[in-house]
């Protein structure tokens, strides 16, 4: 395997860690990562007479 497939696989390895990684931390019970619905303060524009 010449260095640049192995870079490329490795790379490709870190990523995939990363990815899964952040999916167990929202996913696992008890977590301390909040899953509700993100807050908005955005509202729908009403017109002038509000």
């Amino acid at each position: 395997m010449s260095r640049d497939r192995y870079v490329d696989f490795l790379r490709a390895w870190a990523i995939v860690l990363v990815v899964v990684g952040h999916w167990l931390i929202t996913a696992w019970p008890g977590s301390p990562v909040d899953r509700s619905p993100p807050r908005s303060c955005w509202r729908p524009f009403r017109g002038p007479s509000g």
